[in-house]
């Protein structure tokens, strides 16, 4: 849902004017690659622990359930913490605890702009507070953005995948979706942002990390969702040493899934 007529009306301008003039509607649409789609408010319990951490990107938001070395939940771009609700409960009934939190520029963060540059910056930052996680579950973008922090580098315990993305292309085609716009119009203007910040998103290739990843590694494929050209050579590539399992429901649903969490289940072990 779009929370603010601004973004709104961006995205209705950049749709309206893609197929006349494609270099104006990527100069219209670079700035929603700022803007995530902002999440309904969510209710936490009273008995999850709420707390601030500073980073070098903005204050966020951190919410805790249980007590002990938690299983960290990161969530998708223009998602939110409360979007892992249904597993922290489900966990909570094995007394595992989880933490998550709203990155920058997301529900309870979502005063500022942000790219995914700042994502991984916030990870990064975030990590170095929290609790060692014993399991990480990334929910779409989040494995682009964790695969990319200098975390990932000493990590090397466990790790589930929710319909990752593995590349900027891939992260960039689910936000043109999410807008409406033409996939060609977002990528130039998503080149036209990173350019000023000087990165290559070359360097940042997730998949390649991911395949290198030396603890325990799980997959979960949506069969409902397209699924890109990047994640079917990173499922297929012979360095990928993971339990892949396909379900038939949207990438959405996998996070509200009792089949998708019991195969995440053992790797909390």
């Amino acid at each position: 849902m779009f929370t603010n007529l601004y973004t709104k009306s961006l995205a209705n301008m950049a749709r309206a004017v893609q197929t006349v003039s494609p270099s104006i509607a990527g100069q219209m649409s670079s700035h929603l690659w700022s803007l995530p789609q902002k999440s309904g408010r969510f209710t936490w319990p009273k008995n999850i622990k709420r707390y601030d951490v500073r980073t070098k990107v903005g204050k966020i938001k951190v919410y805790k359930c249980g007590q002990g070395e938690p299983v960290g939940l990161v969530h998708d771009w223009s998602g939110s913490a409360s979007d892992y609700w249904y597993l922290m409960l489900r966990f909570h009934e094995y007394d595992i605890p989880t933490v998550t939190f709203d990155f920058p520029g997301h529900d309870a963060n979502s005063s500022q702009k942000v790219t995914v540059q700042h994502l991984i910056k916030a990870f990064d930052d975030i990590s170095k507070v929290m609790l060692q996680h014993s399991h990480v579950i990334c929910h779409r973008a989040a494995a682009y953005v964790v695969a990319n922090s200098r975390w990932f580098k000493t990590y090397q315990r466990k790790l589930s995948l929710l319909a990752p993305r593995v590349t900027l292309n891939s992260v960039v085609a689910d936000i043109a979706k999410q807008y409406r716009l033409n996939f060609e119009t977002q990528t130039s203007s998503v080149k036209r942002l990173y350019s000023q910040d000087l990165l290559k998103a070359t360097r940042l290739n997730a998949a390649e990390k991911l395949e290198k990843f030396g603890g325990d590694i799980a997959v979960c494929i949506s069969e409902s969702d397209r699924i890109g050209k990047d994640e079917k050579a990173f499922i297929c590539s012979d360095q990928l040493n993971a339990l892949v399992v396909s379900f038939n429901q949207s990438s959405e649903r996998l996070l509200k899934s009792r089949s998708v969490f019991n195969t995440l289940l053992p790797h909390c072990a």
